[in-house]
């Protein structure tokens, strides 16, 4: 028994290092293999990291370029003209392009102002009808005159007022 044992070692001995050399390897591959797929694998967050940064940098640029106050019509003019005209005709150009754009640029307020003075007239003028011709005393013609759709008004406006300023403190200052 022995003799056989010893015939079966000795037959499998020379066999051993390529057999160890074989494993290595395979476990040698395996082992790149896995190291390949996590190269390929961060290879494509890398990528996508990327495209995230240049996204987020193409917005940010986006944005400060919506960001910039609007240039003025007379100060554009005259840039393009101050080559071509005496200084004594730039001024007068100058004052009316200015009078254009100080006007362009109060469209918005002077539509609220007009707005509420007409709201504020009607209201008055509901006041006055209660007041004289239905005889009420000025408290109840107040409380006439005020409906539920002042409220409403009331409220949307306040709503705006303190969420446009609960946006700016959240999210930054959106004019600078």
């Amino acid at each position: 028994m022995l003799e056989a044992l010893g015939m079966v070692i000795g037959f499998l001995a020379p066999l051993m290092a390529p057999a160890l050399k074989l494993l290595q390897g395979w476990f040698d591959n395996k082992h790149e293999l896995a190291m390949l797929d996590k190269r390929l694998e961060h290879a494509g967050k890398a990528h996508e990291w990327r495209m995230a940064e240049i996204d987020a940098r193409a917005d940010i640029k986006e944005m400060m370029v919506l960001r910039q106050p609007a240039p003025s019509f007379a100060v554009a003019l005259l840039h393009a003209a101050k080559d071509h005209l005496p200084w004594w005709m730039a001024y007068p150009v100058f004052v009316v392009f200015a009078a254009i754009d100080a006007l362009n640029n109060a469209i918005r307020p002077l539509t609220l102002v007009a707005l509420l003075s007409l709201y504020g007239a009607v209201k008055w003028a509901t006041f006055t009808y209660y007041t004289g011709e239905h005889g009420l005393d000025a408290d109840q013609a107040l409380i006439a005159v005020w409906t539920s759709d002042d409220r409403a008004i009331l409220l949307m406006v306040l709503a705006y007022f303190f969420g446009n300023r609960t946006a700016k403190k959240l999210f930054g200052d959106a004019s600078k």
